[in-house]
């Protein structure tokens, strides 16, 4: 992501056969599966406690390396946004935040004096809403250049307090994105409805398709940059246009 010019922490890779400088992080950092999900095994320790062990979470199995990245401070307690996209457009916005009875957190390096807190949000009895704030929503869409190849993502952003700046501090491409039962205090979500989301889904899968179909029979496709910035504007060159055209006389003429 920070290729495409995406706000992201500082992090490095952990693996078995490497062990990065850590000199460059605060007292304490987050340590997380780079192959996870569902905020398993995401935890903050002293990063001189830091080391490899394997890890394997129930929503991704395996993972053969860790990442160690910048604690992002979020408030006294977790705060969180996930934003699902397909192809680069919003399918829902959310806020996460944690229950009021988690011990409160003072400042971004005051894990001593809160003992043993939790900086994950979507955990049970979290606080759980809709948001639409543009500046959130513009940034997951625009995160989602940097994966071309992959249709649906849910990305989680922070936004820091006191500066105001977001983060985005994960790209989640697994299964579980595909998610329209979140729960906010035993209570269903119906995050279909913020911005109809399966009848979006539907509109843009079946765009997709056309623009493959066209590109298939034309013996020509686009790299994935052009193809990309097409679908986010939600717009067609006039060789398309002409393609869609012919496939609609086919089926309708």
């Amino acid at each position: 992501m920070e290729k495409v010019n995406i706000p992201v922490p500082p992090w490095v890779l952990l693996t078995e056969e490497e062990t990065p400088d850590l000199s460059m992080f605060d007292d304490y950092v987050v340590s997380k599966p780079n192959y996870g999900g569902m905020g398993a095994k995401v935890v903050i320790m002293r990063k001189n406690r830091v080391r490899w062990k394997p890890v394997i979470t129930k929503a991704a199995g395996f993972s053969p390396s860790m990442i160690v990245q910048q604690f992002i401070y979020t408030g006294p307690r977790p705060v969180s946004y996930r934003v699902n996209t397909i192809f680069g457009k919003v399918l829902y916005c959310c806020k996460l935040e944690a229950s009021a009875d988690r011990p409160a957190l003072a400042g971004s390096q005051d894990f001593r004096s809160a003992g043993g807190i939790s900086i994950v949000s979507n955990v049970r009895h979290s606080r759980v809403e809709f948001i639409y704030d543009e500046e959130i929503i513009g940034l997951a869409e625009l995160a989602h250049a940097a994966f071309p190849e992959i249709p649906l993502l849910g990305f989680d952003i922070l936004r820091e307090v006191p500066t105001g700046k977001l983060y985005v501090v994960e790209a989640n491409a697994i299964g579980y994105v595909w998610n329209w039962n979140l729960q906010n205090g035993g209570h269903r979500l119906p995050v279909e409805e913020q911005f109809d989301g399966i009848r979006k889904a539907a509109y843009i899968l079946a765009e997709k398709t056309q623009q493959l179909a066209c590109w298939a029979s034309s013996g020509n496709k686009p790299s994935n940059n052009r193809e990309h910035k097409r679908v986010e504007a939600g717009k067609n060159p006039a060789g398309e246009q002409e393609c869609f055209s012919k496939e609609r006389d086919k089926h309708h003429g």
